[in-house]
């Protein structure tokens, strides 16, 4: 049995799934890039079989790894992050 991970509340009170809108926004930035999922782990130094989990938002991830990510694919961090 997995557990779901609590939504987490917006400055204006919303409920957001940060990982999830990363996950998603990080797997169109690859796309449109034409880049694979093993190009983006190679090139933000994390091994292939995190990508998986983390486009999918389920997980957690720390900062500095959103960082390399973005970098990976092109993108300002901020374009994968909830407005």
């Amino acid at each position: 049995m997995t557990r779901s991970k609590p939504k987490r509340a917006a400055a204006d009170g919303r409920k957001t799934d940060i990982p999830a809108i990363f996950g998603r926004r990080l797997r169109a930035a690859r796309e449109k890039a034409g880049l694979t999922q093993a190009v983006v782990a190679y090139r933000a130094e994390l091994s292939q079989n995190r990508m998986s989990p983390i486009e999918g938002g389920r997980t957690d991830l720390r900062l500095s790894t959103a960082h390399k990510l973005a970098r990976a694919v092109g993108v300002p961090l901020c374009d994968l992050l909830p407005k």
